[in-house]
């Protein structure tokens, strides 16, 4: 992994909410029917709130939406045509060393939505920014 990439403030996820890093905000809230544009659906009851949002790790892995087994988090992104100087400073919310959204790009079987979803996950720019 490069060290020239942008150092991304790693931020802890223990609770629904809003956070917001560099140039970013990160909202992961309960389902409801009042649900604004542009957000992803997912399904968090298997997990505790125990997440990070930050760059990529060596070790990561990720289980593909869609795919029953896991694979290393850089064949993922290669296999997503994801360019070398575009990889360090992409944003993931992570659950140790488990990938569960790649922001933007793509969300790992495990937090799909199987009946209803428990939450929503938004993720955009700071204004001005």
């Amino acid at each position: 992994i490069s060290k020239k990439s942008q150092k991304f403030v790693k931020v802890k996820v223990d609770k629904e909410g809003i956070f917001e890093t560099n140039d970013y905000i990160f909202e992961i809230k309960k389902y409801n029917d009042d649900i604004p544009k542009d957000v992803i659906f997912v399904d968090l009851s298997d997990f505790d709130f125990n997440f990070d949002i930050r760059n990529r790790m060596d070790g990561d892995i990720i289980q593909p939406f869609g795919l029953n087994g896991h694979q290393k988090l850089k064949k993922y992104l290669n296999s997503r045509k994801i360019p070398n100087h575009e990889k360090d400073n992409l944003i993931f919310l992570a659950y140790g060393k488990e990938i569960l959204w790649a922001a933007n790009i793509g969300l790992s079987d495990k937090i799909k939505v199987k009946t209803k979803p428990t939450h929503y996950i938004k993720f955009y720019k700071k204004e001005g920014q």
